[in-house]
């Protein structure tokens, strides 16, 4: 028998009432477990006129991450990135069909497995010199500036100081592009810009003049914030870019979308050089290997590596799950203060189906020894500075220009008693086998113009990507050559 049912109450009241508890899951007691069960009572009848109550009894398990507050000792403009404080997901699965565990293992430089224990992180004096890498990225079919490029207020100009970009790496001082060239045009003002708009061959031509649009951006936020002169600010536009990354591959159309810089004067594209305390990891990164026993689709995965309760790393996609994900430790250099004691991971997988299982939360121990350290100690110490290339034309080891400056500069710093290394990279773009030969051409061509016969050179190719491959300017910076050279301290 089937219709409707007369007289049903349009509400129903209820008490309610029930119990939990929080299991922490870790010594920072930032991650619990949470059961609880709820008992709904309610003394209403559902229908008028007749006895029929309905009484609800619920019980449910959550996992739940909860991020400290700390005190935000940054510049008001946001001068540094900071660690991001991401929530875990938080719907239980009792029952569920699977078990997700993750193990980690460190590797080396040229990505072989290391036999070290833990992380050791160890301080030496050290001149850098970060190139500017002179693109502005935009995404698909959009002139809007993406929020990663900082961006200050009108009435913090005056304040703003390049000083401060003490111990950045070079995605940080990247994203503070707009900023650098505004500063420096403010104190070189016979200096003028040619802003060129490009895009990508499958972006939407029916939307205007998009390339100029988003050339148009930058010169507004130069001249609205810096007040920089607008005719000392020049905007061209045009499809592609004269030098193309592959518009057969996503990565490179991806590329493709953005604004060129040039200026009159080198200065204000010139690379940003810092005495820096520059920290060195051994091993140079770690290599997670997650693993399930799935019983249903998976959409989903997570590996989140935190560092006193703080998320410093995350790798996330669909299915299915790769056998390793390798980090680079230096990649995050800018988040892991001193002092640090562990470095914690973790896999979070989620089902078709919207149930989460994570794993256990592993440590990676971590030692540390600082400037203050070794001065105590009386040990012997060395001064290591690095140096970095970008900008090599397409499957070419020649030097630009501004790689032959930099070099020049490099040549009149080496101490005849140093070591040094060159090491070339490429991005995730290419064949393992070519990419790590390229990475060796343009290596040696460097030491070619240093004039040097005894550095040590090498090619390493993609096997340790130096930057987040994900973003365009991550594998620009990846393209790159190093020269490290390491000095004793006498």
């Amino acid at each position: 028998m089937s219709g409707d049912i007369e007289g049903v109450n349009a509400f129903a009241l209820g008490l309610t009432i029930g119990a939990s508890y929080d299991l922490p899951l870790n010594s920072s007691r930032t991650m619990f477990l949470s059961p609880e069960v709820l008992f709904t009572l309610s003394p209403f009848d559902i229908v008028k006129d007749v006895s029929w109550k309905v009484q609800h009894l619920r019980a449910g398990l959550a996992l739940t991450f909860i991020p400290p507050d700390v005190e935000d000792s940054l510049d008001e403009y946001q001068l540094y990135d900071v660690a991001r404080r991401t929530p875990l997901p938080v719907k239980g699965a009792p029952g569920v069909a699977f078990v997700s565990n993750i193990s980690a293992t460190g590797i080396t430089e040229d990505g072989r497995t290391s036999s070290t224990q833990g992380v050791k992180i160890e301080e030496f004096a050290s001149t850098r010199v970060r190139p500017i890498l002179p693109y502005v990225f935009f995404d698909n079919n959009s002139a809007a500036l993406p929020s990663r490029y900082r961006r200050i207020n009108q009435d913090q100009v005056d304040s703003y100081s390049l000083d401060n970009f003490y111990n950045l790496d070079a995605m940080v001082t990247y994203r503070q592009m707009l900023n650098i060239i505004g500063k420096r045009m403010t104190d070189n003002e016979s200096a003028t810009l040619t802003l060129t708009g490009c895009m990508d061959n499958a972006e939407d031509k029916a939307a205007g003049d998009l390339s100029g649009q988003r050339a148009a951006a930058v010169k507004s936020y130069l001249v609205d914030t810096w007040g920089i002169k607008a005719d000392r600010i020049s905007v061209e536009s045009r499809g592609l870019p004269a030098t193309p990354s592959n518009v057969n591959e996503a990565d490179g159309r991806e590329e493709n979308r953005r604004v060129e810089i040039v200026s009159s004067d080198a200065s204000i594209l010139a690379p940003v050089m810092s005495n820096d305390t520059m920290r060195v990891f051994e091993p140079a990164g770690v290599r997670f290997m997650p693993s399930i026993d799935p019983r249903v689709p998976i959409s989903s995965w997570t590996v989140f590596v935190s560092e006193d309760e703080r998320i410093i790393r995350t790798f996330h996609a669909g299915e299915p799950i790769p056998a390793s994900v390798d980090w680079r430790i230096s990649e995050q250099s800018g988040v892991i203060p001193r002092g640090t004691r562990n470095i914690e991971y973790m896999l979070v997988v989620q089902d078709s189906t919207g149930d989460v299982v994570p794993s256990e939360m592993k440590v990676i121990p971590v030692s540390e020894v600082t400037l203050e350290d070794k001065k105590r100690s009386g040990g012997v110490d060395k001064s290591i500075d690095r140096y970095s290339l970008i900008l090599f034309a397409f499957d070419k080891a020649d030097l630009s220009n501004e790689n032959q400056a930099i070099v020049n500069s490099v040549k009149g710093r080496i101490d005849p008693n140093a070591q040094v290394k060159i090491v070339g990279y490429t991005d995730r773009s290419g064949a393992d086998d070519y990419n790590q030969r390229l990475s060796e051409q343009r290596a040696r061509s460097v030491a070619s113009a240093l004039g040097l016969t005894n550095a040590t050179v090498t090619g390493l190719g993609e096997r340790l990507p130096l930057y987040d491959n994900t973003t365009p300017e991550g594998r620009f910076y990846s393209r790159t050559v190093e020269i490290v050279v390491e000095t004793p301290c006498r």
